[in-house]
C-alpha cells in the first residue's frame, strides 16, 4: 500500500502479500518523506537499499549499519532525529 500500518493484524495480512505481489519500494519511501522522515537506516550486509533511496531523493540522509558491535553501539546512543 505504500502507507504506513498500525494495527496487527494489517501487518500481518501486508507481510503475506507481499509474497504475492511486488513491493511498492519507490512509493514507500516517497510516503515517508512526504511525511518528515529524513533519515533512512539500512542493517545488514549490503548497500543496495540505501542506493535505492539515494536514486528516490538525492537528500535523504543514509547509514548503514552492517555488523553487530555497530547495531549495539546506535542502540545504546537511544539518539532520535524527531527529540
Amino acid at each position: 500500500t505504500a502507507q504506513a500500518m498500525t494495527s496487527a493484524e494489517a501487518i500481518k495480512r501486508e507481510l503475506l502479500e507481499q509474497f504475492r505481489r511486488p513491493v511498492l519500494w519507490q512509493r514507500s519511501v516517497e510516503y515517508m518523506i512526504e511525511n518528515g522522515v529524513t533519515t533512512f537506516v539500512e542493517i545488514g550486509p549490503g548497500r543496495v537499499l540505501t542506493a535505492l533511496i539515494r536514486r528516490i531523493d538525492g537528500n535523504a540522509n543514509t547509514k548503514n549499519i552492517d555488523d553487530a558491535p555497530s547495531i549495539r553501539k546506535e542502540a545504546e546512543c537511544g539518539h532520535r532525529s524527531d527529540e
